[in-house]
């Protein structure tokens, strides 16, 4: 790069004055500048890529969380109604035992769901933001907001999906191998002896 050499100016030093070309240090200033905006760039697609796993992993657990919890319930609930008809009062309590578990399913994941909106949203405005001019300034301060928020809660919505992926193994232990396609965890007796029948 060849530059124009204009109007020098002074920077003060301790004991001397120093003169030098205002073209240098515009040229360092531009450099400075490029990496800044890379470094936004770079952290905003980072932190898109951590969010969007969570965001999928929380969402694919809650709704089969949602579906199984709400199947336990309406089970439980036609048991303990043919249970009371025929006289069976232990069977009547294990559907309400049921109905009382499948609580844990139907509504465990909404403790992060505040945390998972927040993300969500973040992720959208990166999206927005992804392929924007870092250099403009105003762009540059969004795609950081949304780099903050996504670090904010990425933690948190990993916990939540976390958490009701362990419900979902307690009353389907199958649920790894059958729904996300992986081996069940060799320290689930439960989901082990279910592999063979799963496997065929």
């Amino acid at each position: 790069m060849v530059w124009t050499v204009r109007e020098p100016i002074e920077i003060r030093t301790t004991n001397m004055h120093v003169k030098k070309p205002k073209a240098e240090v515009e040229g360092k200033s531009s450099i400075f500048e490029m990496h800044l905006c890379d470094d936004v760039a770079e952290d905003l697609s980072t932190a898109m890529g951590g969010a969007k796993d969570a965001l999928d992993y929380y969402m694919e657990t809650a709704l089969f969380a949602k579906e199984l919890g709400e199947k336990m319930a309406a089970s439980g609930k036609a048991l303990q109604t043919v249970a009371g008809l025929s006289g069976a009062p232990g069977a009547a309590d294990n559907g309400q035992k049921a109905q009382a578990a499948s609580k844990s399913l139907t509504q465990g994941f909404m403790g992060e769901s505040e945390s998972y909106e927040t993300c969500l949203a973040a992720y959208k405005l990166g999206k927005e933001y992804e392929s924007a001019d870092m250099t403009d300034s105003g762009n540059a301060i969004v795609a950081e907001h949304a780099t903050t928020d996504m670090k904010k809660t990425v933690g948190a919505v990993v916990s939540g999906a976390t958490a009701t992926h362990d419900e979902i193994i307690k009353a389907y232990p199958a649920f790894d191998q059958v729904v996300m396609g992986e081996d069940p965890d060799g320290g689930d007796a439960a989901a082990m002896k279910l592999k063979p029948l799963v496997d065929g």
